[in-house]
């Protein structure tokens, strides 16, 4: 018999303790998820030697369960029974990991009826405003006879310019074939808004930025925005919400990848590409466009490695509505006035929302409007939205009274926008021009400087 190797001894001292541990041989029969793949990884380094080194290992787990396939005197015994079953669970993440490639193709504030007028009248007219600088406007109501086309709860549809032959507008319904994808992704959504600052105080409802913002002064690069409410939270608390939050945006962009026309891929890739900016991944790599993310399907927690990561910047919002200014109806081209009406400054072309839940009728408000083509998309859970961020558009208030707590009416969405002047601003403070508190505040006010209505 040929001699055993160091790293089959260490193998075999690792076995010996883990035949005993009935906490570790749980560890490994679940530890194809990857957050128990971790914990057994760090209990096994645990167990080694003080003297030991493992450093030619690439993989410990990996080498270890090499052993003991290997290894006889292990062949019926509860290790390898923990290793069959973390077989059959990594199989089946596997397929689960197939099944979700398949099925998700992975590769101006506009009242809308008079009860909606009531809930928000005393709100605009009277109620205290976070910045006494900006006027308060009166309420308008949607003119149906200004709109030329209503795109229904249940209607699929792209609308291209008849001049130019640009797309202006896509909308997809059941956008996420997987009920229990998008339940997670709602989930994340509506359990970070919360615990993170809101950026439009004037504004009905909650928007959150998530991505980056500039990094310290010492490391050149963007660093994950630190926007949280709470400065009591830990470390390992707060990378986990910074993990969900990049994994869902990324589930969003490979999501997109599958669906929308070359034309608005191409335009956001581009910019990507032309920028050589980072994208939105909160392990804290910079140089590389690709990395991994995790989704949750029920129980199970499957890991997509080496696939494109999102856009650097984005934000989730429940109930949101855009404030904005009166404008004159002539200049809309056939729509109407309507306060939230404006259009953005990005350095891409197209802006897109993912509507992951929505709890009211269709006449309960918080549609889209594509003012410039006389455009109403009626907003409807799991529902995708791409436009043109320079035509402009808003939506329309909702149905329910902005004082109370637990109103009937939910909608939560998430959203890629992008600052104009990111880049720049990452450029002067790399540069030390300007310090990380001027960059971030500069990122979080920039937003509204990229916003203009129609009269500016």
């Amino acid at each position: 018999m040929a001699p055993k190797s160091a790293g089959d001894q260490l193998c075999q001292l690792l076995a010996a303790s883990v035949l005993l541990d009935d906490a570790a041989l749980s560890l490994l029969a679940n530890s194809a998820n990857e957050g128990k793949h971790v914990d057994f990884v760090a209990h096994l380094e645990s167990l080694l030697p003080s003297s030991a080194s493992h450093s030619n290992f690439d993989d410990l787990l990996r080498d270890f369960i090499d052993f003991c396939a290997r290894s006889a005197i292990y062949s019926n015994s509860a290790i390898s029974k923990a290793i069959e079953r973390r077989k059959a669970e990594r199989n089946h993440l596997r397929q689960v990991r197939r099944n979700i490639i398949k099925s998700l193709r992975l590769n101006a504030t506009l009242t809308q009826s008079e009860c909606i007028r009531q809930h928000w009248q005393y709100y605009y007219e009277k109620s205290l405003q976070p910045d006494s600088r900006i006027p308060r406007h009166p309420l308008p109501r949607e003119d149906p006879a200004k709109i030329n086309r209503v795109v229904a709860e249940d209607e699929n549809v792209i609308f291209y310019d008849a001049k130019t032959g640009d797309v202006v507008l896509m909308v997809v319904r059941n956008f996420c074939a997987d009920a229990d994808i998008l339940q997670w992704v709602d989930e994340v959504i509506q359990s970070m808004v919360p615990l993170k600052k809101d950026i439009w105080k004037e504004d009905p409802g909650e928007m959150v930025q998530i991505g980056y913002t500039a990094g310290a002064r010492s490391q050149p690069s963007f660093d994950w925005a630190r926007n949280l409410k709470s400065k009591k939270h830990s470390p390992e608390f707060i990378c986990s919400l910074d993990y969900k939050c990049s994994s869902v945006f990324a589930l969003f962009w490979n999501m997109l990848l599958g669906c929308l026309p070359d034309q608005i891929i191409d335009d956001l890739t581009n910019y990507l590409d032309a920028t050589g900016i980072c994208r939105m991944d909160a392990s804290g790599s910079r140089t590389s466009s690709h990395g991994e993310y995790t989704v949750k399907k029920g129980d199970d927690a499957v890991v997509f490695r080496d696939v494109e990561l999102a856009p650097p910047t984005g934000v989730f919002a429940v109930n949101y509505a855009r404030h904005g200014p009166d404008h004159d109806c002539t200049a809309y081209a056939n729509f109407c006035a309507a306060r939230a009406m404006h259009y953005e400054h990005m350095p891409h072309n197209y802006a897109i929302s993912w509507t992951t839940n929505r709890r009211g009728t269709s006449s309960a408000g918080s549609n889209f409007y594509l003012a410039k083509y006389g455009i109403k998309v009626v907003a409807a859970a799991n529902t995708m939205v791409a436009w043109r961020s320079r035509d402009i558009h808003g939506m329309n208030l909702q149905d329910r009274s902005p004082y109370d707590d637990e109103p009937g009416f939910l909608q939560a969405s998430m959203s890629f926008v992008t600052s104009s002047r990111i880049k720049t601003i990452w450029e002067r403070y790399a540069a030390e021009v300007i310090s990380v508190q001027e960059a971030e505040a500069l990122l979080a006010g920039d937003a509204e400087g990229d916003i203009q209505y129609d009269s500016d």
